[in-house]
């Protein structure tokens, strides 16, 4: 049996009783394996049979397969999330719908998992900031929103206070799955059972408050906090929640869940123990903002005229490329990359979206050389807006692993200039046909390097 820290085995003992011993040997089992299918990539392939019950397009493996081997992951056809972590979902059924345009804020994005979630339950005229404030996490963060292909997002890389002072009260949702001791892990991740310490747990608590005290600044009136955490003990979660709803004015929204999923409603929240659901140790609570009378206009507060980006309307080249291109604006940068914004999140979010915290808003379609040619970026390759009339070139599962790892691909005499190389119907990236070759456009840094399993 693996050798737990003596003081969580104890609190885990006065927490659960009688249940205890179940929960003990649920971390000695296999952790199960769980994915989420991207609803707009995964129509043509199978999704599976045994679905995740909060998430209509989680579903369970048997089997863990080897992902970096899969062209599918790649092409963003499904992100592997640990179900869950797949609660935001009904966190944020149980906020409903909004009558107007949403500012939303991933206040800690990285790796990326809920940040991808929320893409894909926002209204399509609600902006989503994704934020990381490490350089090694946020390049991950900003590689997996590439692979979901949509184009209604920003990235900032600031710290809390950072975007506090700039963003007072601008934010109708912020979600901040807080950095934690991480002992609902301990079973998946061996490296977060050595680190623990219950003076680790000190720092996180401290942390945590730090950040939610930012993430209360940054609410609108109105707004919804959702905090999350993949800890167990109770100061890293109900405690954290208790502390702010004695201190700022907000109060609980409470998320009605079935019982027979297994999930336990804290006090405030809700629970998933790894012995009663098919899933790691986690915990979720949502929050309201109270209203205030004080609130002012959004445009009048926010709309600043000098924050606007470079807007240009390119259409010589997009209609070869996007199924709607008059509905996106085109930014270009410095260095003559281009970047495409939907219409109706401009319209809304300017002051956010021409913001100088801003590192990187919606998707990259490309790079205009000498102000005509146009070379298509990789996220384009990706986006759930090409068009399906963009030439392609149709690969087998061994010459889409040999494309991911950025070799040479054997010449065909139809593929001529820039043409999509996909696998299963599913963008992958860019190849380029010239006489005699087929050049390989993947990006270097993404590259597969590793190597095909032995038979043997």
């Amino acid at each position: 049996m693996t050798d737990y820290p003596a003081d969580f085995l104890r609190d885990m003992a006065t927490r659960l009783g009688p249940e205890y011993p179940a929960f003990l040997q649920s971390l000695e089992d296999i952790p199960p394996v769980s994915i989420r299918w991207h609803p707009n990539k995964a129509s043509a392939f199978a999704k599976g049979d045994d679905p995740v019950p909060w998430c209509h397009t989680g579903y369970y493996l048997q089997e863990r397969p080897v992902f970096t081997l899969d062209p599918l992951f790649h092409a963003g056809a499904y992100y592997v999330q640990e179900a869950s972590s797949m609660l935001l979902e009904p966190a944020l059924a149980a906020i409903g719908p909004s009558d107007r345009p949403r500012a939303v804020l991933d206040l800690c994005a990285a790796p990326g998992g809920k940040a991808v979630h929320l893409l894909h339950l926002l209204a399509d005229g609600d902006l989503l900031v994704a934020n990381e404030i490490h350089p090694g996490r946020f390049r991950i963060l900003e590689e997996n929103m590439i692979r979901q292909g949509r184009a209604g997002y920003a990235l900032t890389r600031q710290a809390p206070h950072t975007l506090a002072r700039a963003w007072t009260e601008r934010f109708d949702l912020v979600l901040t799955d807080a950095p934690c001791s991480g002992e609902g892990m301990f079973r998946k991740d061996p490296g977060a059972i050595r680190e623990w310490s219950s003076a680790q747990v000190d720092q996180c608590v401290l942390r945590q408050a730090d950040i939610l005290d930012h993430a209360f600044r940054l609410l609108a009136p109105g707004g919804f906090l959702v905090y999350s955490t993949c800890t167990l003990n109770t100061r890293e979660n109900e405690d954290q929640m208790t502390r702010l709803l004695a201190k700022y004015p907000l109060e609980e929204v409470v998320i009605s869940l079935p019982k027979e999923w297994g999930l336990q409603s804290g006090a405030p929240g809700i629970r998933a123990w790894p012995h009663r659901v098919r899933g790691e140790g986690f915990y979720l609570c949502v929050l309201r903002k109270k209203e205030s009378h004080e609130r002012m206009s959004r445009d009048s507060r926010f709309l600043r005229k000098d924050s606007r980006p470079r807007l240009e309307d390119l259409p010589f080249w997009s209609r070869e490329y996007l199924v709607a291109p008059d509905s996106f604006e085109y930014n270009t940068r410095k260095d003559d990359r281009l970047f495409i914004f939907p219409r109706q999140l401009a319209a809304h979010f300017m002051d956010l979206a021409g913001h100088p915290l801003i590192v990187r808003q919606g998707l990259e379609a490309g790079l205009l050389r000498k102000g005509t040619l146009f070379q298509p970026a990789h996220d384009l390759a990706l986006s759930v807006d090409l068009s399906p009339d963009v030439p392609a070139l149709d690969l087998t599962l061994e010459e889409a692993l040999s494309y991911l790892r950025r070799k040479g691909l054997p010449p065909r005499g139809e593929v001529t200039g820039f043409c999509l190389a996909r696998y299963r119907n599913t963008g992958l990236g860019w190849v380029k046909g010239i006489p005699g070759r087929i050049n390989n456009l993947y990006p270097a840094h993404w590259r597969i390097r590793m190597s095909e399993p032995s038979s043997s």
